[in-house]
Protein backbone atom coordinates (compact mmCIF):
# COMPACT_ATOMS: atom_id res chain seq x y z
CA UNK A 1 0.00 0.00 0.00
CA UNK A 2 2.58 2.52 0.87
CA UNK A 3 4.73 1.58 -2.22
CA UNK A 4 1.34 2.08 -4.43
CA UNK A 5 1.07 5.93 -2.71
CA UNK A 6 4.81 6.66 -3.56
CA UNK A 7 4.31 5.83 -7.21
CA UNK A 8 1.18 8.40 -7.06
CA UNK A 9 3.02 10.58 -5.99
CA UNK A 10 6.09 10.46 -8.12
CA UNK A 11 3.39 9.92 -11.47
CA UNK A 12 1.47 12.69 -10.32
CA UNK A 13 4.58 14.86 -9.69
CA UNK A 14 5.97 13.80 -12.80
CA UNK A 15 2.53 14.88 -14.78
CA UNK A 16 2.58 17.92 -13.16
CA UNK A 17 6.21 18.71 -14.57
CA UNK A 18 5.60 18.11 -17.98
CA UNK A 19 2.20 19.92 -18.56
CA UNK A 20 4.09 22.94 -16.80
CA UNK A 21 6.56 22.82 -19.63
CA UNK A 22 3.74 22.66 -22.53
CA UNK A 23 2.89 26.13 -23.84
CA UNK A 24 -0.91 26.59 -25.02
CA UNK A 25 -1.22 25.41 -28.57
CA UNK A 26 -1.31 28.39 -30.80
CA UNK A 27 -2.25 28.09 -35.04
CA UNK A 28 -0.27 30.62 -35.90
CA UNK A 29 2.97 29.51 -34.70
CA UNK A 30 3.20 26.44 -36.48
CA UNK A 31 5.89 26.38 -38.98
CA UNK A 32 3.64 26.11 -42.42
CA UNK A 33 6.77 27.14 -44.43
CA UNK A 34 8.84 24.01 -43.65
CA UNK A 35 12.04 24.30 -45.09
CA UNK A 36 11.70 27.57 -47.29
CA UNK A 37 11.70 30.95 -46.22
CA UNK A 38 8.75 32.81 -48.05
CA UNK A 39 9.29 36.26 -46.23
CA UNK A 40 10.35 37.59 -49.47
CA UNK A 41 8.29 36.70 -52.31
CA UNK A 42 8.81 36.99 -56.39
CA UNK A 43 7.16 35.32 -59.13
CA UNK A 44 8.51 35.72 -62.63
CA UNK A 45 6.99 34.84 -65.70
CA UNK A 46 5.18 35.54 -68.70
CA UNK A 47 1.40 36.01 -69.13
CA UNK A 48 0.09 33.56 -66.28
CA UNK A 49 2.30 34.36 -63.82
CA UNK A 50 0.88 38.30 -64.45
CA UNK A 51 -2.61 37.18 -64.65
CA UNK A 52 -3.34 38.07 -68.64
CA UNK A 53 -6.81 36.61 -69.13
CA UNK A 54 -9.91 37.07 -71.34
CA UNK A 55 -7.18 38.37 -74.43
CA UNK A 56 -5.49 41.46 -71.92
CA UNK A 57 -3.82 42.29 -68.97
CA UNK A 58 -6.90 44.56 -66.60
CA UNK A 59 -6.34 44.83 -62.74
CA UNK A 60 -9.34 42.19 -61.54
CA UNK A 61 -7.47 39.32 -63.58
CA UNK A 62 -4.12 40.48 -61.96
CA UNK A 63 -5.56 39.96 -58.84
CA UNK A 64 -5.81 36.19 -59.80
CA UNK A 65 -2.52 35.84 -61.18
CA UNK A 66 -0.79 32.33 -60.06
CA UNK A 67 1.90 34.98 -58.46
CA UNK A 68 -0.63 37.31 -56.64
CA UNK A 69 -2.58 33.81 -55.43
CA UNK A 70 0.55 32.54 -54.11
CA UNK A 71 1.18 34.97 -52.39
CA UNK A 72 -2.10 35.65 -50.69
CA UNK A 73 -1.51 32.62 -49.17
CA UNK A 74 1.96 33.06 -48.30
CA UNK A 75 0.79 36.09 -46.47
CA UNK A 76 -1.58 34.15 -44.63
CA UNK A 77 0.44 31.60 -43.17
CA UNK A 78 3.98 32.12 -44.29
CA UNK A 79 5.04 35.37 -42.48
CA UNK A 80 5.25 36.89 -46.66
CA UNK A 81 6.17 40.60 -46.08
CA UNK A 82 4.19 42.29 -48.54
CA UNK A 83 3.57 41.85 -52.52
CA UNK A 84 3.30 44.40 -54.91
CA UNK A 85 2.46 43.92 -58.61
CA UNK A 86 2.05 46.47 -61.39
CA UNK A 87 -1.85 47.04 -61.95
CA UNK A 88 -3.01 48.15 -64.62
CA UNK A 89 -4.50 51.17 -64.60
CA UNK A 90 -7.30 51.49 -68.25
CA UNK A 91 -10.50 49.95 -66.73
CA UNK A 92 -10.56 47.48 -69.27
CA UNK A 93 -6.87 46.94 -69.76
CA UNK A 94 -5.32 46.08 -72.70
CA UNK A 95 -3.70 43.29 -74.95
CA UNK A 96 -2.24 41.91 -78.24
CA UNK A 97 -4.22 41.55 -80.88
CA UNK A 98 -3.50 38.24 -82.34
CA UNK A 99 -4.95 38.82 -85.59
CA UNK A 100 -1.82 40.54 -86.79
CA UNK A 101 -3.60 44.04 -88.13
CA UNK A 102 -4.23 47.25 -86.66
CA UNK A 103 -4.44 48.41 -84.16
CA UNK A 104 -1.86 46.26 -82.05
CA UNK A 105 -3.76 46.12 -79.17
CA UNK A 106 -7.22 45.64 -77.92
CA UNK A 107 -9.18 45.50 -74.38
CA UNK A 108 -10.55 42.66 -72.27
CA UNK A 109 -13.43 40.30 -73.63
CA UNK A 110 -16.66 40.61 -72.47
CA UNK A 111 -19.69 38.14 -73.14
CA UNK A 112 -22.77 40.15 -74.86
CA UNK A 113 -24.98 39.52 -77.73
CA UNK A 114 -23.70 39.62 -80.93
CA UNK A 115 -26.07 38.99 -84.08
CA UNK A 116 -23.52 37.45 -86.79
CA UNK A 117 -23.19 37.77 -90.87
CA UNK A 118 -26.56 35.00 -90.73
CA UNK A 119 -28.60 37.58 -88.64
CA UNK A 120 -28.64 35.19 -85.94
CA UNK A 121 -27.90 36.49 -81.95
CA UNK A 122 -26.44 34.74 -79.43
CA UNK A 123 -23.59 35.64 -76.80
CA UNK A 124 -20.58 36.20 -77.88
CA UNK A 125 -16.83 37.14 -76.80
CA UNK A 126 -16.54 41.10 -77.36
CA UNK A 127 -14.21 43.83 -77.30
CA UNK A 128 -12.72 46.84 -78.53
CA UNK A 129 -9.89 48.18 -80.87
CA UNK A 130 -6.98 50.29 -78.30
CA UNK A 131 -5.13 52.83 -80.64
CA UNK A 132 -1.77 53.75 -78.88
CA UNK A 133 -1.19 57.11 -80.24
CA UNK A 134 -4.68 58.58 -80.26
CA UNK A 135 -5.67 57.62 -76.73
CA UNK A 136 -4.67 59.68 -74.05
CA UNK A 137 -6.24 56.76 -71.54
CA UNK A 138 -3.44 54.43 -72.81
CA UNK A 139 -0.75 56.93 -72.98
CA UNK A 140 -1.14 57.73 -69.52
CA UNK A 141 -1.40 53.65 -69.06
CA UNK A 142 1.85 53.29 -70.90
CA UNK A 143 3.67 55.94 -68.47
CA UNK A 144 6.28 54.73 -65.70
CA UNK A 145 5.34 53.66 -61.97
CA UNK A 146 7.71 53.80 -59.29
CA UNK A 147 9.39 51.58 -57.05
CA UNK A 148 10.19 47.86 -56.91
CA UNK A 149 7.31 45.21 -57.73
CA UNK A 150 7.33 41.40 -56.26
CA UNK A 151 5.34 39.86 -59.38
CA UNK A 152 8.22 40.65 -61.92
CA UNK A 153 5.99 38.80 -64.61
CA UNK A 154 5.96 40.23 -68.30
CA UNK A 155 3.01 39.43 -70.49
CA UNK A 156 4.69 38.12 -73.58
CA UNK A 157 8.45 37.55 -71.91
CA UNK A 158 10.76 34.91 -73.26
CA UNK A 159 13.03 33.27 -71.23
CA UNK A 160 15.95 35.50 -73.67
CA UNK A 161 14.05 38.21 -72.16
CA UNK A 162 14.67 37.53 -68.17
CA UNK A 163 18.09 39.02 -68.30
CA UNK A 164 18.09 41.79 -71.15
CA UNK A 165 17.94 45.16 -70.40
CA UNK A 166 16.52 46.44 -73.71
CA UNK A 167 13.33 44.50 -73.08
CA UNK A 168 12.98 47.47 -70.30
CA UNK A 169 13.17 50.55 -73.19
CA UNK A 170 10.48 52.79 -73.01
CA UNK A 171 7.80 51.62 -75.67
CA UNK A 172 7.72 55.14 -77.32
CA UNK A 173 11.57 54.50 -78.42
CA UNK A 174 11.42 51.50 -80.20
CA UNK A 175 10.81 49.39 -76.58
CA UNK A 176 9.81 45.92 -77.37
CA UNK A 177 7.21 45.53 -74.49
CA UNK A 178 4.70 47.97 -73.34
CA UNK A 179 3.81 46.02 -69.98
CA UNK A 180 7.70 45.92 -68.31
CA UNK A 181 8.26 49.48 -69.71
CA UNK A 182 5.71 50.60 -66.66
CA UNK A 183 7.79 49.17 -64.33
CA UNK A 184 11.49 48.48 -64.73
CA UNK A 185 12.67 50.23 -61.93
CA UNK A 186 15.48 52.28 -64.23
CA UNK A 187 13.87 51.89 -67.94
CA UNK A 188 16.56 50.85 -70.57
CA UNK A 189 18.42 49.15 -67.69
CA UNK A 190 16.70 46.81 -65.53
CA UNK A 191 15.77 42.93 -66.43
CA UNK A 192 13.23 41.09 -64.94
CA UNK A 193 15.65 39.22 -63.00
CA UNK A 194 18.03 41.89 -61.58
CA UNK A 195 15.05 44.39 -60.52
CA UNK A 196 13.85 40.54 -58.76
CA UNK A 197 17.30 40.16 -57.34
CA UNK A 198 17.21 43.99 -55.88
CA UNK A 199 14.87 42.72 -53.67
CA UNK A 200 16.62 40.43 -51.57
CA UNK A 201 14.37 37.49 -52.53
CA UNK A 202 14.22 34.07 -50.02
CA UNK A 203 11.76 32.30 -52.51
CA UNK A 204 10.68 32.41 -56.39
CA UNK A 205 7.86 31.12 -58.44
CA UNK A 206 9.26 30.63 -61.78
CA UNK A 207 6.97 29.44 -65.05
CA UNK A 208 10.11 29.77 -67.97
CA UNK A 209 9.06 29.24 -71.64
CA UNK A 210 5.54 29.65 -72.11
CA UNK A 211 5.82 32.53 -74.03
CA UNK A 212 9.00 30.90 -76.14
CA UNK A 213 6.45 28.32 -78.06
CA UNK A 214 3.21 30.25 -77.46
CA UNK A 215 3.95 33.52 -78.83
CA UNK A 216 4.60 31.86 -81.97
CA UNK A 217 1.66 29.72 -81.70
CA UNK A 218 -0.86 31.55 -80.62
CA UNK A 219 0.10 34.24 -84.23
CA UNK A 220 0.11 30.95 -86.42
CA UNK A 221 3.68 31.12 -86.59
CA UNK A 222 3.16 34.30 -88.19
CA UNK A 223 6.10 37.27 -87.34
CA UNK A 224 7.47 35.22 -84.82
CA UNK A 225 9.77 32.15 -84.17
CA UNK A 226 10.48 29.64 -81.35
CA UNK A 227 13.09 30.54 -79.17
CA UNK A 228 16.61 29.12 -80.38
CA UNK A 229 17.09 25.81 -78.29
CA UNK A 230 20.90 26.75 -77.22
CA UNK A 231 19.26 30.53 -76.59
CA UNK A 232 16.93 28.91 -74.29
CA UNK A 233 19.09 26.77 -72.63
CA UNK A 234 21.62 29.42 -71.78
CA UNK A 235 19.38 32.13 -71.17
CA UNK A 236 17.42 29.58 -68.15
CA UNK A 237 20.70 28.43 -66.17
CA UNK A 238 22.20 31.99 -66.31
CA UNK A 239 18.35 33.48 -64.78
CA UNK A 240 18.51 30.54 -62.08
CA UNK A 241 22.11 30.80 -61.33
CA UNK A 242 21.46 34.19 -60.87
CA UNK A 243 18.25 34.00 -58.70
CA UNK A 244 20.13 31.10 -56.37
CA UNK A 245 23.34 32.49 -55.85
CA UNK A 246 22.36 33.74 -52.85
CA UNK A 247 20.55 30.92 -51.59
CA UNK A 248 17.21 31.60 -52.93
CA UNK A 249 14.87 28.89 -52.64
CA UNK A 250 12.18 28.21 -55.41
CA UNK A 251 9.97 26.01 -57.46
CA UNK A 252 9.41 25.88 -61.51
CA UNK A 253 6.92 24.84 -63.83
CA UNK A 254 7.12 22.91 -67.10
CA UNK A 255 5.02 23.75 -70.11
CA UNK A 256 1.31 22.32 -71.31
CA UNK A 257 0.69 20.33 -74.17
CA UNK A 258 -0.92 22.56 -77.85
CA UNK A 259 -3.84 19.86 -77.49
CA UNK A 260 -4.72 21.37 -74.31
CA UNK A 261 -6.37 24.78 -75.55
CA UNK A 262 -9.40 25.26 -76.97
CA UNK A 263 -7.88 28.62 -78.66
CA UNK A 264 -6.74 25.75 -81.05
CA UNK A 265 -9.07 22.74 -80.77
CA UNK A 266 -12.47 24.60 -80.84
CA UNK A 267 -12.79 25.15 -84.69
CA UNK A 268 -12.95 22.03 -86.41
CA UNK A 269 -10.22 22.13 -89.55
CA UNK A 270 -12.92 20.07 -91.41
CA UNK A 271 -15.55 22.61 -91.35
CA UNK A 272 -16.01 22.85 -95.04
CA UNK A 273 -19.62 20.73 -95.11
CA UNK A 274 -20.62 19.99 -98.47
CA UNK A 275 -23.60 18.13 -99.86
CA UNK A 276 -23.45 16.36 -103.40
CA UNK A 277 -24.46 19.56 -105.76
CA UNK A 278 -21.86 21.69 -103.80
CA UNK A 279 -19.12 18.89 -103.83
CA UNK A 280 -19.63 18.60 -107.76
CA UNK A 281 -19.59 22.62 -107.96
CA UNK A 282 -16.50 23.29 -106.31
CA UNK A 283 -14.20 19.68 -108.18
CA UNK A 284 -15.56 21.78 -111.15
CA UNK A 285 -14.34 25.08 -110.34
CA UNK A 286 -11.06 23.71 -108.89
CA UNK A 287 -10.74 21.06 -111.97
CA UNK A 288 -10.93 18.07 -109.31
CA UNK A 289 -7.30 19.55 -107.91
CA UNK A 290 -8.60 19.31 -104.25
CA UNK A 291 -11.22 15.99 -104.54
CA UNK A 292 -13.78 17.61 -102.68
CA UNK A 293 -15.68 15.09 -100.91
CA UNK A 294 -19.92 14.92 -99.77
CA UNK A 295 -19.42 15.63 -96.17
CA UNK A 296 -17.16 16.91 -94.23
CA UNK A 297 -13.86 18.79 -96.10
CA UNK A 298 -11.04 20.72 -94.71
CA UNK A 299 -10.81 24.53 -95.01
CA UNK A 300 -8.83 25.76 -97.86
CA UNK A 301 -4.62 26.49 -96.69
CA UNK A 302 -1.09 27.68 -98.50
CA UNK A 303 1.20 25.17 -96.82
CA UNK A 304 4.54 26.60 -97.85
CA UNK A 305 6.07 22.83 -97.80
CA UNK A 306 4.20 22.03 -100.50
CA UNK A 307 5.60 22.45 -104.25
CA UNK A 308 4.61 23.85 -106.84
CA UNK A 309 1.18 24.23 -105.66
CA UNK A 310 1.21 25.65 -102.22
CA UNK A 311 -2.56 25.24 -101.57
CA UNK A 312 -4.30 22.71 -100.07
CA UNK A 313 -7.10 21.71 -98.36
CA UNK A 314 -6.53 21.35 -94.52
CA UNK A 315 -6.16 18.10 -92.27
CA UNK A 316 -7.26 16.27 -89.26
CA UNK A 317 -4.89 17.08 -86.36
CA UNK A 318 -4.14 20.91 -87.83
CA UNK A 319 -5.56 23.99 -86.15
CA UNK A 320 -7.45 26.98 -87.07
CA UNK A 321 -7.18 29.08 -84.17
CA UNK A 322 -10.10 31.22 -82.15
CA UNK A 323 -8.39 34.34 -83.58
CA UNK A 324 -10.06 34.06 -87.10
CA UNK A 325 -12.85 36.22 -88.54
CA UNK A 326 -15.68 33.70 -87.51
CA UNK A 327 -18.23 36.01 -90.23
CA UNK A 328 -15.93 35.41 -93.06
CA UNK A 329 -15.92 31.35 -92.12
CA UNK A 330 -19.74 31.32 -92.12
CA UNK A 331 -20.80 33.51 -95.23
CA UNK A 332 -17.48 34.59 -97.18
CA UNK A 333 -16.78 31.80 -97.87
CA UNK A 334 -12.95 31.97 -96.20
CA UNK A 335 -11.18 28.59 -96.21
CA UNK A 336 -13.27 27.95 -99.52
CA UNK A 337 -12.79 30.24 -101.97
CA UNK A 338 -9.72 32.19 -100.44
CA UNK A 339 -6.98 30.58 -98.25
CA UNK A 340 -7.18 31.32 -94.76
CA UNK A 341 -4.52 33.75 -94.18
CA UNK A 342 -1.33 32.13 -92.09
CA UNK A 343 -2.11 33.78 -89.19
CA UNK A 344 -4.88 32.11 -88.38
CA UNK A 345 -4.12 28.45 -87.97
CA UNK A 346 -0.79 26.07 -87.64
CA UNK A 347 -0.45 23.60 -90.33
CA UNK A 348 1.33 19.87 -89.30
CA UNK A 349 4.65 20.97 -90.16
CA UNK A 350 4.53 24.02 -87.50
CA UNK A 351 2.77 21.95 -84.86
CA UNK A 352 5.51 19.69 -85.30
CA UNK A 353 7.83 22.35 -84.37
CA UNK A 354 5.80 23.67 -81.66
CA UNK A 355 5.53 19.98 -80.28
CA UNK A 356 9.40 19.38 -80.71
CA UNK A 357 10.22 22.56 -78.99
CA UNK A 358 7.89 21.88 -75.93
CA UNK A 359 9.91 18.54 -75.78
CA UNK A 360 12.81 19.78 -75.08
CA UNK A 361 12.12 23.16 -73.21
CA UNK A 362 10.26 20.94 -70.56
CA UNK A 363 13.66 18.13 -70.60
CA UNK A 364 15.62 21.44 -69.73
CA UNK A 365 13.65 22.73 -67.23
CA UNK A 366 14.00 19.40 -65.28
CA UNK A 367 16.95 18.75 -66.10
CA UNK A 368 17.78 22.19 -64.31
CA UNK A 369 15.02 21.64 -61.82
CA UNK A 370 17.54 18.70 -60.69
CA UNK A 371 20.82 21.06 -61.32
CA UNK A 372 19.52 24.02 -58.81
CA UNK A 373 17.69 21.45 -56.47
CA UNK A 374 14.46 22.68 -57.38
CA UNK A 375 10.67 21.06 -57.42
CA UNK A 376 8.63 20.93 -60.79
CA UNK A 377 5.30 21.82 -61.03
CA UNK A 378 4.34 19.25 -64.01
CA UNK A 379 1.52 21.25 -66.03
CA UNK A 380 1.89 19.60 -68.84
CA UNK A 381 0.38 16.96 -67.03
CA UNK A 382 -2.21 18.75 -64.76
CA UNK A 383 -3.73 20.38 -68.33
CA UNK A 384 -3.93 16.92 -69.56
CA UNK A 385 -6.03 16.13 -66.84
CA UNK A 386 -7.88 19.12 -67.15
CA UNK A 387 -8.59 18.14 -70.94
CA UNK A 388 -10.27 14.81 -70.09
CA UNK A 389 -12.28 16.10 -66.93
CA UNK A 390 -10.99 17.26 -63.42
CA UNK A 391 -13.14 17.86 -60.31
CA UNK A 392 -12.02 20.30 -57.51
CA UNK A 393 -14.50 20.50 -54.53
CA UNK A 394 -17.26 19.29 -56.30
CA UNK A 395 -16.63 21.82 -59.56
CA UNK A 396 -16.04 19.83 -62.86
CA UNK A 397 -13.81 21.30 -65.01
CA UNK A 398 -12.73 20.88 -68.82
CA UNK A 399 -10.98 22.74 -71.21
CA UNK A 400 -14.32 23.45 -73.06
CA UNK A 401 -14.69 26.50 -74.75
CA UNK A 402 -16.97 29.14 -72.05
CA UNK A 403 -18.35 25.89 -70.50
CA UNK A 404 -15.92 23.97 -69.18
CA UNK A 405 -15.18 26.39 -66.36
CA UNK A 406 -11.58 26.74 -66.83
CA UNK A 407 -10.64 28.76 -69.65
CA UNK A 408 -11.39 32.61 -69.66
CA UNK A 409 -12.79 34.19 -73.23
CA UNK A 410 -9.62 34.17 -75.04
CA UNK A 411 -9.55 30.72 -75.15
CA UNK A 412 -5.99 30.35 -74.15
CA UNK A 413 -5.54 32.30 -70.86
CA UNK A 414 -7.42 30.55 -67.74
CA UNK A 415 -10.29 32.16 -65.69
CA UNK A 416 -9.65 33.08 -62.13
CA UNK A 417 -10.45 29.86 -61.26
CA UNK A 418 -8.57 28.44 -63.34
CA UNK A 419 -5.85 29.99 -62.13
CA UNK A 420 -6.76 29.11 -58.66
CA UNK A 421 -6.35 25.46 -59.54
CA UNK A 422 -2.98 26.21 -61.18
CA UNK A 423 -2.29 27.49 -57.90
CA UNK A 424 -3.06 24.76 -55.94
CA UNK A 425 -0.77 22.81 -57.91
CA UNK A 426 2.21 24.85 -57.31
CA UNK A 427 0.72 24.82 -53.58
CA UNK A 428 1.23 20.80 -53.49
CA UNK A 429 4.84 20.84 -55.24
CA UNK A 430 5.71 23.42 -52.45
CA UNK A 431 4.21 21.36 -49.55
CA UNK A 432 5.81 17.95 -50.62
CA UNK A 433 9.76 19.40 -51.47
CA UNK A 434 9.88 21.61 -48.56
CA UNK A 435 8.12 19.88 -46.19
CA UNK A 436 5.68 22.73 -45.88
CA UNK A 437 2.26 22.85 -44.56
CA UNK A 438 0.13 26.27 -46.75
CA UNK A 439 -3.13 25.77 -47.56
CA UNK A 440 -5.03 25.13 -50.50
CA UNK A 441 -6.87 27.84 -52.10
CA UNK A 442 -10.90 27.86 -51.75
CA UNK A 443 -11.21 28.03 -55.58
CA UNK A 444 -15.05 28.89 -55.21
CA UNK A 445 -14.24 32.10 -53.83
CA UNK A 446 -12.61 32.90 -57.36
CA UNK A 447 -14.68 34.41 -60.34
CA UNK A 448 -15.10 32.03 -63.24
CA UNK A 449 -16.83 32.88 -66.92
CA UNK A 450 -19.25 36.29 -65.95
CA UNK A 451 -22.34 35.96 -67.79
CA UNK A 452 -24.39 39.31 -68.92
Amino acid sequence: MRKLLVLSIITIAILTLINACRRPFDPFEANNSGHADFTKFVAIGGDYMAGYMDGALYAAGQENSVGNLLATQFIKYAKLDAFRQPTDSLQHGFGFNLGGSKPDFWTEFHLGNKTDCQNVTSLFPLNDSLFVNSSPAMQGNLAHILGFFQNESVPGARVTDYLDPSFSTNYYFFGRSPYFQRFAHIQGNSTMIGDALAQSPTFFALWPGMEDVYNYALRGGKNQTITDYAAFDAALDKALDTLTHFGAKGILANIPDISCYPFFTLIDPMGVVLNDSLATLLNSLSQNYYNYQVGANGFLISDSTQSPHPNRLMHTGEYVLLSVPTDSLKCNYLGVFDTIPGQYILDHFEIDNIKNAISHFNSKIASLGAKYNLPIVDMNSFFNRVKTGYMFNGIDFTSSFIEGGFFSLDGFHPNGRGYGLIANEFIRSINSFYKATIPEINISDLPGIIFP
